[in-house]
């Protein structure tokens, strides 16, 4: 069982060079990097945010530069875990998303951070985007270069307390629709849902 996403649009080889790190970060660096054989790799669990974010520069087509931003980034204390630095935050990127669950052979998500949505009254995805005079729910060859513009789906938002509920179907309806929705857009199933950091409070769901 294998763990991805965050940060597998970092990844050395195929994503936004130059702005990426020194490794793979995609599931084959376990195999060429510790020697895993790729066989013993069974279920790919892949692990995202409920909103995007980057650290330094680089392509970020939902970046907010306003005060929904700035909301992500202190309700989600997104700052560097050692140098402090703040995040770049934005809107969840369904492209994105599509291409990293393909690089990396996810077969179940993981969804962090919902609470952070919490006392937000509309919600937004990046479900596509538009380059080159067309609408398109994949990435450009170069997304470093190419100019895109994010196309959004808005959800209303729940805007209630989502950390007293254990189970899906307890959890609010406008919660359950957001979810639901990724589900059919990214194709893969969602199976777990964090609404907060205690293990506690981790809410799963079976595998459709």
């Amino acid at each position: 069982m294998q763990k991805v996403l965050k940060g597998s649009m970092l990844d050395i080889e195929f994503v936004t060079y130059p702005f990426v790190t020194s490794s793979n970060t995609i599931t084959a660096g376990v195999c060429s990097g510790l020697g895993v054989a790729p066989h013993k790799i069974g279920e790919v669990i892949g692990i995202m945010k409920a909103y995007c974010t980057r650290v330094g520069s680089g392509p970020f087509p939902t970046e907010l530069h306003d005060v929904e931003g700035e909301y992500l980034r202190k309700v989600g204390h997104e700052f560097g875990a050692t140098t402090g630095r703040p995040r770049r935050c934005g809107w969840i990127d369904i492209p994105q998303l599509k291409y990293t669950i393909m690089l990396n052979g996810v077969t179940q998500i993981a969804i962090t951070k919902i609470d952070v949505l919490n006392d937000i009254e509309f919600i937004s995805a990046g479900t596509h985007y538009e380059y080159d005079g067309k609408e398109t729910d994949e990435l450009p060859f170069d997304l470093t270069t190419e100019k895109v513009n994010p196309v959004y789906h808005v959800y209303q938002g729940w805007k209630q307390d989502t950390g007293v509920e254990s189970e899906f179907e307890c959890l609010p309806e406008a919660l359950k629709a957001y979810t639901m929705s990724l589900e059919s857009l990214l194709k893969t199933p969602i199976t777990m849902i964090s609404t907060g950091p205690e293990r506690e409070r981790l809410v799963l769901r079976n595998k459709n």
